[in-house]
């Protein structure tokens, strides 16, 4: 069994190391259409950290903040 192991992480690290060997050509060839695609993913996160910042607000205030006095209730209607 510890053979079988050693072999199948063996002959991964060999098929993994294939996908590490770049030559690095064509690293400097990156054109506009790479920085809008990182601009629309920067406005995506900008745009949900907005309301998660309401939000986290919203719960500390009310975790933090003064309670809420519940006035006099009463059910008897006046005629």
């Amino acid at each position: 069994m510890k053979s079988i192991i050693t072999n199948s992480a063996g002959i991964l690290v060999m098929m993994a190391g294939s996908a590490f060997a770049d030559t690095g050509a064509g690293a400097d060839e990156n054109g506009w259409l790479w920085i809008a695609f990182l601009g629309f993913g920067a406005m995506i996160v900008v745009l949900q950290i907005v309301p998660a910042m309401i939000l986290l607000g919203s719960m500390l205030k009310g975790l933090f903040g003064a309670p809420i006095k519940a006035g006099p209730t009463t059910t008897e209607t006046k005629s």
